[in-house]
């Protein structure tokens, strides 16, 4: 069964909003979601101590993203990364030196979810911290 595009984008908001609860539960503070730099969206800045923190957030239905093969997190591909490092230098600029003292860290998150419609319910999350930076 191929999902629509409504499928999907209902699909990776809940996965958004997942990967929100679970940082905050591991005592990040939410700086934005969907922020907006330039051509560039970043799902989730965090901060954590002297850290900031870019995330790009994927997510799969389980019985669609969990085989040998294929990860969510394999679709963050060097044009991907490419375009999320242009953004965070974007949105770094839009705030001018607030952040400048701040390491920056990018991190993708895996969300995992079972059932379908309003029955989505999260199975599993993993955290990738520092998962590619800046050649």
């Amino acid at each position: 069964m191929k999902t629509n595009d409504t499928d999907t984008a209902a699909v990776g908001k809940f996965g958004e909003k997942a990967a929100v609860k679970f940082l905050k539960k591991n005592k990040y503070k939410i700086v934005a979601t969907n922020a907006r730099a330039g051509r560039s969206e970043i799902d989730v800045v965090a901060k954590t101590k002297d850290t900031l923190v870019f995330v790009e957030v994927k997510t799969r239905t389980y019985k669609e993203g969990r085989t040998a093969y294929s990860r969510p997190a394999d679709a963050v591909n060097k044009s991907k990364i490419t375009y999320l490092i242009r953004g965070a230098d974007r949105f770094c600029g839009e705030y001018g030196t607030k952040y400048a003292d701040f390491y920056k860290r990018f991190d993708v998150i895996e969300v995992y979810l079972d059932g379908d419609g309003p029955k989505m319910r999260v199975k599993e999350i993993r955290h990738f911290e520092n998962a590619f930076g800046r050649n």
